[in-house]
This record gives C-alpha cells, structure tokens and sequence, in this order.
C-alpha cells in the first residue's frame, strides 16, 4: 500500500483536535483468576495492560457473578506465563458480599 494514493471519502469536513481532548478505549481481555484476596487478584492474560491503568473485572466466583474496578499494579508471570496484579478500587456492597463469601468458603 506504500505509495497509493486515497481518495477522498470523508462525508463531513475533519478539524485538528487540541492537545487536551482525551478518550478512553474500552478493550476486553480474556484473563484467568489465578489467586484473589479482598484487596485483590492475580490474573493470567496474554496481553497485559498496562501498569497503572484502570479496568472492569467482571468474573464468577462460586455461584454469583462478581465485578469491581481494578488498578493494574503490577506485571509479571505466573501459570506458566503473562499475568498482572491488580487491585480493587470500587466496588459496591454486593459484590463486596459475593467476594467476602466466597474467600470464606475457599478458606475453610
């Protein structure tokens, strides 16, 4: 494609964006939960995202669905290969019952 020329296909005009418009792509990642605490999870990923940045967790843990805003605190490997630490930043009521429930049945 080096050297083609594009027609025009534009049906409205574009303008430059300033420096400060920013947005937020949203990408789902397959992930495994390899461990999980009340503060956070180790998960296994074949494309980890980047430290520092925020993501959703949606997964099942036991019979109920579970879901909180993680940060991505760290990489590194685990199960053999990519994996990132993450901690939980919001959660509601509910879902911190889900997850409280099912670390006690994992612990007894």
């Amino acid at each position: 494609m080096e050297g083609q020329s594009w027609s025009e296909r534009r049906r409205s005009p574009r303008c430059a964006a300033r420096g400060d418009v920013l947005c937020r792509v949203d990408v789902r990642l397959r992930v495994h939960v390899v461990d999980i605490s009340a503060t956070g999870a180790l998960l296994a990923t074949e494309t980890p995202p980047q430290v520092g940045s925020a993501a959703l967790l949606k997964s099942g843990l036991g019979a109920s669905t579970f879901a909180s805003e993680v940060e991505i605190r760290r990489t590194g490997e685990a199960a053999g290969g990519p994996a990132v630490g993450v901690r939980f930043t919001d959660m509601d009521e509910r879902n911190r019952h889900v997850l409280d429930q099912f670390l006690r049945k994992a612990s007894s």
